[in-house]
């Protein structure tokens, strides 16, 4: 028998810790382990599917136009050869917020100074006990508006402070741009 310590792709510590479990389990056992150990890491995701991003690019709409603006933005990343993902407020995984260490969040106000409705899963979970601390975190926020309405970009700017708040890093300041912008003068 090969000696697993000289095979193994475990470290040392690691194989200290479960060689005595091993010596314990009768032959059932161990085939039953290997079984479920194959099946196990033939569910685990392929290196392609476990690639991390470089910017999690998030889109936070009420009428398409901050998903408009965050494609215009992935299609510009995609051409600097940039690894990103772009993903609806309210399609994004809490459990795994934040996936990416450069977090840029696209995010419209609506009614009063409100989030898109799209929107409110993550702003709630932001501001709640579970949120977590974001210190690895960088991100950069662009708010849109309109104008006409007193709370202007209100929604980008709760994200903005909030996202600072739990420790994230700004990369750049908030921008804030009117509903009828053009997209090249904010990129």
């Amino acid at each position: 028998m090969i000696s697993p310590t000289t095979t193994s792709p475990l470290s040392a510590p690691d194989w200290q810790h479960l060689q005595p479990l091993l010596d314990r389990l009768t032959p059932q056992q161990l085939n039953w382990l290997s079984a479920w150990c194959r099946e196990r890491a033939a569910a685990a995701p392929s290196a392609a599917e476990r690639e991390p991003v470089d910017i999690l690019l998030i889109a936070a709409s009420q009428t398409g136009n901050a998903r408009r603006v965050a494609e215009s933005l992935r299609d510009q990343l995609f051409s600097a050869q940039r690894a990103v993902r772009l993903v609806n407020a309210g399609d994004l995984s809490l459990t795994e917020f934040p996936e990416s260490p450069l977090v840029v969040l696209i995010c419209a106000t609506t009614g009063d100074g409100d989030a898109p409705e799209e929107a409110l899963p993550l702003f709630h979970f932001l501001h709640s006990v579970q949120a977590p601390s974001l210190t690895e975190i960088r991100y950069a926020v662009l708010a849109l508006g309109n104008r006409a309405y007193p709370q202007f970009c209100q929604a980008g700017k709760n994200f903005d402070n909030r996202l600072h708040a739990l420790g994230a890093q700004r990369i750049l300041a908030r921008a804030e741009a009117d509903s009828d912008y053009c997209c090249g003068q904010v990129f």
